[in-house]
């Protein structure tokens, strides 16, 4: 598998073993179906619960009603090889095969799966790279259109100021033209003009 680029590895820490191709690799797993059966309580047990019945410091801390399991389970030896979280397959022993026999279907889905793997990984990549491009460019329109929404305000002012200064030269001039008619221009209202 090494030779065709497929490694499979334990990392002890999270306590999984993988199996990838290149940058991707998907958890594997090895189980075994165990069957369950309602658990009778054997002769050991029962004299356990009448010694405790017995006993007269059966309430004090430290002394536990020996309770037997409501169930046993036992291995029945079919094991079931899963790879990947979601989505995942799995190929386990059957009646007429068992999962030894069948390891090369188990390598070629696993190919198979990693492949969709990569592909599904890779349109998440491109969606995400193009929701943060729409979210760039509409970051930079909001910018642009706040930028000039500051300008149209600083002209808005400007204009304004600039109607109220000629409001108030026409004044000036008007004020100065009627005393100059009636011959009242001052030295006090020269110093004003």
């Amino acid at each position: 598998l090494e030779r065709q680029g497929i490694k499979v590895w334990v990392e002890s820490e999270k306590k999984l073993t993988f199996i990838g191709l290149g940058e991707t690799f998907l958890a594997i797993a090895i189980s075994e179906h165990v069957a369950r059966s309602k658990h009778e309580v054997t002769v050991a047990e029962k004299k356990a619960i009448e010694r405790w019945q017995r006993s007269p410091n059966r309430w004090s801390s430290g002394y536990h009603y020996p309770r037997p399991p409501d169930y046993d389970y036992h291995p029945t030896g079919k094991l079931t090889i899963s790879i990947g979280s979601y989505p995942s397959r799995s190929w386990g022993d059957t009646p007429k095969t068992l999962l030894d026999h069948r390891l090369h279907q188990v390598v070629a889905g696993a190919l198979d799966l990693i492949e969709d793997y990569r592909i599904r990984a890779e349109e998440q990549e491109r969606r995400r790279l193009a929701r943060q491009e729409a979210k760039d460019r509409y970051d930079r329109q909001m910018a642009f259109r706040k930028h000039e929404l500051a300008q149209l305000e600083k002209l808005k002012t400007s204009a304004s100021q600039w109607q109220e200064a000629q409001r108030l030269r026409q004044y000036i001039d008007a004020v100065e033209q009627s005393a100059a008619r009636n011959g009242e221009l001052t030295d006090e209202l020269t110093d004003w003009v």
